[in-house]
């Protein structure tokens, strides 16, 4: 299933309107008659780069840089027992680039509407783990997302990972990793993963597994 994504991107060069294609796996959008794919938001490149097609933007590495994207990304909400679709409204700001080979600075916000209400994260962090979590502490008890995010078969790599789209998938191995106790276990056991997924999707063997205020991963 492939989610259309309303998005709007913004530069030195001037602002564009037009879409993200997102399949689960990868991302993608066409700005100035160029297409883009990526997989974080953080990493979108030219699929055929042409020099004069590509003069209008900043890269840093292949990757856009100097920019804000924003975009809306539908979400499934638990909603005491009910489920509704609420929206994350999505911010996405990307330095220029630094001589160390970085950018200057990443900054993701959300802002989740759901049912005439809103709730929004502070924007400092580049994950959209951190931010997620700041708005899932904010809703009330019988509220939570109902994504990939939240269930009880998904995990991040203990040594760290990406802005976006970096939750490890243990669907095809439940019981042994929910036997997991520690970081190093899971460390051992990444490699039995069913695939990466995004924090926004959802599939159909999903299981609440979220608690507020301090989920490990």
């Amino acid at each position: 299933m492939i989610t259309t994504l309303l998005t709007t991107y913004r530069d030195k060069f001037g602002i564009e309107t037009t879409v993200i294609q997102n399949d689960g796996k990868v991302l993608s959008m066409t700005l100035r008659g160029v297409d883009f794919v990526g997989s974080m938001f953080d990493d979108f490149e030219p699929k055929n780069p042409n020099e004069s097609d590509i003069n209008s933007f900043v890269f840093n590495h292949g990757y856009l840089c100097s920019c804000e994207i924003d975009c809306d990304i539908p979400v499934q909400i638990t909603l005491a027992r009910s489920e509704v679709e609420g929206k994350l409204r999505t911010h996405i700001e990307l330095g220029g680039p630094k001589s160390n080979g970085g950018i200057e600075f990443e900054r993701i916000g959300l802002e989740l509407l759901v049912n005439d209400k809103s709730y929004r994260s502070p924007g400092l962090n580049g994950w959209f783990d951190d931010e997620l979590r700041e708005i899932q502490n904010l809703l009330p008890s019988d509220v939570q997302f109902k994504s990939c995010y939240t269930c009880a078969y998904s995990s991040y790599y203990p040594a760290g990972y990406g802005a976006f789209g970096c939750l490890a998938c243990f669907r095809n191995n439940k019981q042994e990793f929910l036997a997991i106790k520690n970081k190093t276990e899971l460390l051992h056991f990444f490699e039995k993963q069913a695939g990466m997924v995004q924090e926004t999707w959802l599939c159909p063997e999903y299981e609440n597994g979220f608690q507020k205020s301090g989920q490990e991963r």
